[in-house]
């Protein structure tokens, strides 16, 4: 179970009820959820007259917002920069590359893995480079409506 930002789920309490208790019957307590529950931000609240509470395990929205772009490889998280490329398990050319000054990148930070991503470490501040013949408004459409640059040994383009 993954309960996502904002989300609640309330659970109410666990046990035997009045008349199975009062006769005295045997009964096996089970696990409350039969598998890990996940809380991306969301909560569980604890729904009883005796038990005042709430579990919360909240994350800050920027972190849950770097994970969900990473997720769609537009974004760094953990210490790693992806990119999102049209070329697919190839190694992209220099040129499309622009990196902090005196950094260079590894031939497996250039290769895109099956999806088209690239996982270069973000120190590095890797920054895609379009080819000079790409307009300032086709580069801005590719974060605008989260298109795909297409590589080249020019550099990228869209």
């Amino acid at each position: 179970m993954r309960i996502e930002a904002g989300a609640v789920v309330r659970v109410l309490p666990y046990k035997a009820s009045t008349k199975v208790a009062g006769k005295n019957y045997s009964w096996t307590k089970k696990n409350l959820f039969p598998a890990a529950v996940t809380l991306a931000g969301g909560s569980l609240e604890l729904e009883d007259s005796n038990v005042d509470g709430i579990i919360a395990f909240s994350q800050p929205q920027t972190e849950i917002d770097e994970v969900v772009a990473a997720a769609i490889g537009k974004g760094s998280v953990f210490g790693k920069t992806l990119l999102t490329v049209s070329t697919k398990s190839t190694t992209v050319p220099e040129a499309c590359f622009k990196v902090a000054e005196g950094q260079t990148l590894t031939v497996s930070e250039r290769t895109a893995d099956k999806n088209g991503r690239l996982v270069i470490d973000a120190t590095k501040s890797p920054e895609l480079v379009y080819a000079s013949s790409v307009s300032t408004s086709d580069q801005e459409a590719v974060t605008l409506f989260g298109l795909t640059p297409e590589i080249t040994e020019a550099g990228c383009t869209v």
